[in-house]
């Protein structure tokens, strides 16, 4: 699983958090950005992202980073 945040105070947290869990991948980074390059997931799940994020970048995104 991979969790991204564009937030580098948030991800440190995340990472101090769980430090121990092997399947999760914990990026900081732009989700739209990170959505392009990666492999296409099963499932997105996105908390707090679509209020704060332009939808004319985050549709397509999204759309592209499903399978």
């Amino acid at each position: 699983m991979d969790a991204i945040d564009a937030s580098a105070t948030q991800h440190q947290r995340a990472r101090d958090r769980n430090p121990n869990v092997r399947s999760l991948n914990l990026l900081h980074g732009n989700t739209v950005e990170d959505l392009a390059r990666a492999a296409p997931y099963n499932l997105i799940y996105a908390v707090s992202v679509f209020p704060f994020t332009d939808p004319a970048q985050t549709i397509p995104g999204v759309t592209q980073g499903l399978r």
